[in-house]
């Protein structure tokens, strides 16, 4: 769920080009973990926090992967001398100050799913960096955390497409609101 076109836009571009990069660090299994634990805790921030009550968009995962691949090429530079002289690390810096500055300009932008996921992706970063003294239990951990985030997925496609939009709505409250002469 994505509020317009350029929303989803940019979320379906950034991840295909942070995902690419983050498999090549991290790995497949990894990556879809630091994905989707960067996407929960970006949601739940965004839930907890933001006034609106209503969030969408998979802007914190993607912030998530963009803080895991910040800490991977900080902390192991030694290991990515060809990303560092080909400016990679310049870009990720330029991408997450320019997400960040992007998000107080526009205030329908939330902030609490971009912080969230993007200190998610920086500590699980660290935590399932291949490179870590604890490479071997990083590596399980992040199977499990995959294996976690897809079964949740699975669940949840399977409890929308079992539930009516009538049940879904049937709970809320309902006012009407004329708006330019069309109730809603």
């Amino acid at each position: 769920v994505h509020v317009g076109t350029v929303h989803l836009l940019f979320n379906a571009v950034g991840a295909f080009f942070l995902g690419r990069v983050a498999e090549e660090l991290f790995g497949g299994a990894r990556t879809v973990a630091l994905f989707g634990a960067s996407g929960v805790a970006g949601a739940v921030a965004s839930y907890l926090a933001a006034p609106s009550g209503v969030s969408s968009g998979a802007s914190g995962a993607v912030l998530g992967l963009l803080g895991a691949v910040f800490v991977e090429l900080t902390l192991h530079r030694d290991r990515y001398r060809a990303a560092w002289k080909r400016g990679l690390w310049g870009g990720v810096v330029v991408v997450t100050l320019s997400q960040v500055v992007v998000g107080f300009i526009y205030p329908v932008i939330d902030q609490w799913a971009h912080g969230a996921g993007l200190l998610t992706g920086v500590v699980l970063g660290a935590a399932l960096s291949p490179h870590a003294r604890w490479a071997a239990a990083a590596r399980h951990a992040g199977r499990a955390l995959a294996l976690m985030f897809a079964a949740f997925a699975v669940t949840a496609a399977v409890l929308v497409v079992r539930t009516s939009i009538a049940d879904s709505y049937g709970d809320l409250p309902r006012q009407r609101h004329v708006i330019n002469k069309v109730a809603i």
